[in-house]
């Protein structure tokens, strides 16, 4: 079956499943037919970032692939289209209630073609349908619903039915005899042996409930190899600070004079080993290399800004982030965008610096996938048993195998599926000044000094650091968390505003978007999401022709939702319309696909005000 690049990866993935309309089934996805990735894929970018990533994970006995990480046991794919079968193989009659559980599909297969889907009951003309509730567990177990055995009950189980005791909560179903109604309990112990010792129970739900597959992406931003190295990374940094402009950093980056830079470095080693004296040195250097004085000139001043970073800690700053937004703003093709200053809904919303990127790489790739639920049972658990405790908690992190690719040549790999395309987007850093006032005020504190202006960079970079995975939860956060999450709900909220207004005027769905946010420098970029490389230039179309509309409509969005006022004022722990104060289906969420962070921190209380929360849009 063919799927688009965004599907397979997100929803189509070995161990998943979906509703299969071409059969009438659910099924679930057994294989993906492949290719070796090309070399416009960066495997090397997709390797490290896996290894960054892996020690947010538990990793058990079934994957150990993750275990002392070796990149030569990964191979990196391109999916092309999935083969899936039909799962779970449970089914219920649709009149009587009769269940049944399949062994496997060859069993399935040989009854239906007895049967043809009738109810084996013979006194029931209903139909056998499939029963999509299904049983998980943290650890990645699966399986469709079987009968259970009830206690004192000596009669064939093909008596036994489901009451559902007039509820669709699995919690208050039990398995019931037709003939002596006697009754037990709806829950099943995990399967996997090592769940089986520490008495794991699965979760019972239907299997399009989204802990069922979790699937795990990561996605960046495809950049040049100079912006990934260790060595360049305080570079980075001293430009997004102002240390150094952008055409020096760039100038570094890529030009030959860098080669002599390194041979005269290493030449004055040799020399000062040799006895000779620093003076002699630099006659030598003078004479041997053509613009010596420039080259040390350059090397100097990178010198001074490396020191300059040192200072900081720079365990605190993410620099995936910081080489991604660095490179799309020194890129040739980055055009930025003029407007005017005093245009009052682009000052209300802080846009300080606008621009369009016609040559936006981004890649996607799926390295495994979760499957979590809470066990309500660990609170039963002693306190002693903490580590018992701990172990029932786990989440396990589930690879693929190399039976699960096409790729049979290349066996004892194991497989990640990725994906890249080229696309446009735009680029909106801003005003920091104002993004910190709002944090003093919000906070009702002087958590920034708004009177050390030389270093408002500084102090924003080192409190909004912070590393978030795609499901929204913060990984490493050593800022203040509070002005951390203010500052970040400012920005997601505004970049799904602006998602939605470009659904309107630039003739892209808000499901053909995508977004990145950079809390560090404050900056988002809004991008066409779709995998086709025939893109039509609609955004570039959308900031020069349309830019006011786009604003003006993005700041109507969010003063409007037509679940006020329980939007803005229901209880914390109200999660019917969302699953947080200040953002709802109606206004502020997006397709978890286009989404950055799965609909997490998102709040338009702090754009617009409600009660103690002061508005950032009035904010001058």
């Amino acid at each position: 079956m063919d799927r688009g690049l965004n599907q397979i990866l997100f929803n189509f993935t070995p161990g998943s499943l979906y509703d299969n309309v071409d059969v009438g089934y659910t099924c679930k996805v057994i294989r993906i037919n492949d290719d070796l990735i090309v070399e416009s894929i960066d495997a090397e970018l997709i390797l490290d970032r896996l290894e960054s990533v892996l020690d947010r994970h538990y990793v058990n006995n079934n994957n150990r692939q993750f275990l002392n990480f070796d990149k030569e046991k990964f191979i990196v794919l391109e999916p092309i289209s999935i083969e899936s079968e039909i799962d779970p193989l449970s089914f219920e009659c649709n009149t009587c209630g009769n269940f049944s559980k399949y062994n496997n599909l060859d069993d399935y297969e040989k009854k239906w073609k007895r049967s043809k889907n009738n109810c084996l009951n013979k006194n029931c003309n209903g139909k056998m349908v499939q029963f999509n509730f299904i049983m998980y567990h943290n650890c990645g177990y699966l399986n469709g619903i079987y009968k259970l055995n009830i206690n004192d009950c000596n009669h064939d189980k093909n008596y036994f039915f489901i009451n559902k005791n007039s509820s669709d909560q699995p919690r208050f179903w039990q398995w019931q005899c037709r003939l002596c109604n006697k009754k037990r309990e709806f829950y099943y112990p995990c399967g996997e042996a090592d769940c089986k010792a520490i008495r794991q129970n699965s979760n019972i739900a239907p299997f399009r409930k989204s802990d069922v597959y979790l699937p795990q992406i990561i996605k960046a931003v495809g950049v040049d190899r100079d912006y990934r190295r260790t060595e360049n990374i305080k570079l980075i940094i001293g430009q997004m600070l102002g240390y150094i402009e952008k055409n020096e950093l760039k100038n570094y980056f890529e030009n030959s004079e860098n080669s002599k830079i390194k041979m005269i470095e290493e030449m004055r080693g040799n020399l000062k080993n040799s006895g000779v004296s620093d003076s002699e040195i630099e006659n030598i250097l003078r004479m041997g290399f053509e613009g010596y004085e420039k080259i040390t000139a350059e090397r100097d001043k990178i010198n001074e800004v490396i020191e300059k970073i040192e200072k900081f800690d720079l365990n605190l700053i993410t620099n995936k982030n910081m080489a991604e937004i660095s490179y799309m703003l020194n890129s040739d093709r980055y055009e930025e965008k003029a407007f005017e200053n005093d245009d009052e809904n682009i000052n209300s919303l802080g846009i300080k610096e606008m621009g369009y990127l016609d040559d936006l790489s981004i890649i996607m790739a799926n390295y495994g996938y979760t499957r979590q639920f809470n066990d309500n049972n660990i609170n039963d658990i002693a306190e002693e048993h903490q580590q018992l405790r701990e172990k029932r908690k786990r989440t396990a992190l589930i690879g693929y195998s190399y039976q699960q690719s096409k790729t049979s040549e290349r066996e004892n790999k194991f497989p990640i599926f990725a994906g890249k395309y080229n696309t446009e987007g735009i680029i909106i850093k801003f005003d920091k000044a104002k993004l910190m006032k709002y944090t003093n005020k919000k906070m009702s504190r002087n958590v920034y000094d708004l009177k050390d202006i030389d270093n408002y960079n500084e102090q924003f970079l080192l409190n909004n650091s912070m590393e978030i995975n795609q499901f929204g939860d913060v990984i490493k956060n050593e800022g203040d968390v509070g002005k951390n999450e203010i500052i970040l709900n400012i920005l997601h909220s505004i970049s799904h505003f602006l998602m939605k207004s470009a659904g309107i005027f630039s003739g892209l769905d808000v499901s053909s978007l995508g977004e990145l946010i950079y809390p560090e420098v404050g900056a988002i970029v809004i991008f066409d999401n779709q995998t086709q490389d025939d893109r039509i230039g609609a955004l570039k179309t959308l900031i020069e022709t349309r830019l006011e509309d786009w604003i003006d409509k993005a700041i109507v969005f969010s003063k409007n939702c037509i679940n006020d006022t329980m939007c803005l004022d229901r209880a914390e722990d109200d999660y019917s319309i969302g699953n947080k104060v200040g953002a709802c289906f109606a206004c502020l969420y997006i397709s978890e696909v286009n989404c950055v962070f799965f609909n997490k921190h998102l709040d338009r209380r702090m754009l617009i005000g409600s009660n103690d929360i002061p508005s950032y849009y009035d904010l001058m």
